[in-house]
């Protein structure tokens, strides 16, 4: 039977989901992602349209007609031959070509937009990737904290049952009192709801992390590599030396873009102000319903040029210059956010740092105690009260300990995903 369990326990141990490969899976099938890539495809389309448009279109065309009297198969300049064929219907069929020449450069304003909105959609891209690998990594660490937390529950309460097992038959023989029995039983039942409420956590975690990654069956967690786990000894530089990294980073591109884009849309407001030129040449052969048939070639340029429309222009030009300073704005205050949130993540380490070595010297004093008072127990020189609250004490504090030690890796994840490092 030992065999199995040990069998299995490998088992499961080979078969967890490491945190890389984690991380893999969010990248590659993460449903936020994936719609962001189309998203980021869709407006590569939209670019490619928008571009194709400056040369214009080719068109079929037809029509038939049917007068009330005989008219000529295409128009002619007078004066007119009697032999000249007339047919009450008519049919033409020919093709077409459009293009404009010139729109106030509205055309040129649009494409310069359309690039800029890819490169906002492929910013967003690498931002909701960067997002997502942070999440997967800060529950990724939670329920390792957790799961943590609660074998160490598990082992207290382990003790728990050899000591209840213990003054159970001394109680029996009546070396102790049966108010210890109870104590040391209620404890043991408050360990059995912590430990409860731990794999509750656990799995409305696991839950949260499988929406991230994409996996519908159950799984197990590996622990995280030394590699990763050394992260809590890294050394952090002047904030300063940070804040020179703002200009790369995608939170802010994204607002660069959107100025950029409001820029190129007030200047492209501004057309309107300005004459639309359009070339047009058709080739049309055209059919009587006598017979007869002729050709009729054309080419010929349209101008239209808005004068006066009681304000319309002028207002949609003053609203797009308000956006552009609204972009402005929102550019400044992009660089403020990414700065505070720089210190704030730098504090976060320092902050959860202290208390790693707070928890890990206050561990290391409580397990000394809880030593000293089961020896003095044993004695009969103290209480069972006294000797159940250093050992409560010493399991709080591993459990403090190792909740210290992952919320430290998890704000230099943080930290990482502020200074998009993730990758």
């Amino acid at each position: 039977m030992r065999i199995v369990l040990i069998l299995l326990s490998l088992y499961f141990n080979l078969s967890a989901l490491t945190l890389e490969e984690a991380e893999e899976k969010a990248r590659n099938e993460n449903k936020d992602i994936l719609i962001q890539k189309s998203i980021k495809e869709i407006q590569k389309t939209n670019h490619q349209s928008i571009k194709a448009k400056n040369y214009g279109s080719f068109d079929l065309i037809s029509s038939y007609t049917k007068y009330d009297s005989a008219r000529t198969l295409k128009p002619l300049a007078p004066p007119i031959s009697s032999s000249t064929a007339t047919s009450r219907g008519i049919t033409n069929i020919g093709a077409s070509y459009t293009v404009v020449l010139f729109n106030g450069f509205n055309d040129i304003k649009e494409i310069e937009i359309s690039k800029i909105q890819n490169e906002i959609q492929e910013t967003l891209l690498t931002l909701t990737l960067n997002q997502i690998l942070y999440n997967v990594r800060a529950i990724y660490l939670d329920i390792l904290s957790l799961k943590k937390q609660k074998d160490a529950k598990e082992e207290y309460k382990k003790a728990l049952n050899i000591l209840k097992n213990n003054i159970t038959k001394e109680v029996n023989l009546g070396k102790r009192a049966k108010v210890e029995e109870l104590k040391v039983d209620a404890s043991l039942q408050d360990t059995i709801t912590q430990i409860n409420i731990l794999e509750s956590n656990i799995n409305i975690l696991k839950s949260s992390l499988a929406v991230l990654i994409n996996k519908e069956e159950d799984f197990e967690l590996s622990d995280i590599s030394g590699e990763r786990e050394a992260k809590v000894e890294n050394k952090l530089l002047g904030k300063n030396s940070y804040f020179d990294k703002i200009a790369k980073l995608s939170a802010y591109k994204i607002s660069e873009f959107n100025y950029q884009k409001a820029t190129n849309e007030y200047k492209k407001s501004k057309s309107s102000y300005y004459p639309k030129i359009t070339a047009n040449t058709q080739y049309l052969k055209v059919y009587s319903n006598d017979g007869d048939d002729d050709k009729i070639w054309q080419a010929g340029l349209s101008l239209y040029w808005n004068i006066f429309d009681f304000g319309k222009t002028s207002s949609f030009v003053q609203k797009a210059k308000i956006v552009q300073n609204q972009a402005s704005f929102e550019l400044e205050k992009s660089k403020l956010e990414l700065k505070q949130k720089i210190i704030e993540a730098i504090s976060k380490i320092e902050q959860n740092s202290d208390l790693y070595l707070g928890a890990s010297k206050e561990f290391l004093f409580t397990s000394e105690s809880e030593k000293i008072e089961k020896i003095r127990y044993e004695q009969e020189a103290i209480d069972i009260y006294t000797y159940l609250y250093a050992k409560s004490s010493n399991a709080i504090v591993k459990s403090k300990k190792i909740l210290a030690k992952y919320n430290l890796l998890k704000s230099y994840y943080y930290f990482d995903y502020i200074l998009e490092e993730s990758e």
